[in-house]
């Protein structure tokens, strides 16, 4: 028998314009979103194929915070500056620091600001990112 694999959510480390972002929603908060398919294909009318290799990295990255975190204030300040200035645009790190997984994105900036909702208990902040150029190696535990 194998032995159980290990994952630990306070491994997942993110940093984004040189800041560790902390403090994540409750259930998944992160999510990272290729746009484009690695190949596409066309087929002949006698069936020969020839496959395209695409070389569009950009991607949305989906970052769920607690209502409460210092970094919902980060990534405002971040958004804010670019919307003035033009220069918000960094650099986005997913590290597994339990795993093998580890994707860069060397322009990232923030496309959208959360919705705002106050309620009975405290709730998530929901920011979107954007990059032109993710990549990176995804992988399991490292063993």
């Amino acid at each position: 028998m194998s032995d159980p694999r290990n994952y630990d959510s306070k491994q997942i480390l993110q940093s984004f314009l040189g800041n560790i972002l902390v403090d994540f929603a409750e259930d998944s908060f992160v999510t990272i979103a290729w746009d484009t398919e690695s190949f596409t294909d066309k087929v002949g009318a006698d069936g020969f194929v020839v496959r395209s290799r695409q070389s569009d990295n950009r991607a949305t990255i989906t970052i769920r915070l607690s209502q409460r975190s210092p970094s919902n204030a980060i990534l405002f300040a971040a958004h804010k500056a670019d919307r003035a200035t033009g220069r918000g645009v960094g650099p986005y790190i997913i590290k597994d620091l339990g795993g093998q997984t580890l994707i860069t994105a060397p322009n990232t900036w923030v496309q959208k600001r959360p919705d705002v909702e106050f309620g009975k208990d405290a709730g998530e902040m929901e920011w979107v990112l954007r990059t032109s150029n993710a990549d990176g190696f995804i992988g399991g535990e490292i063993l």
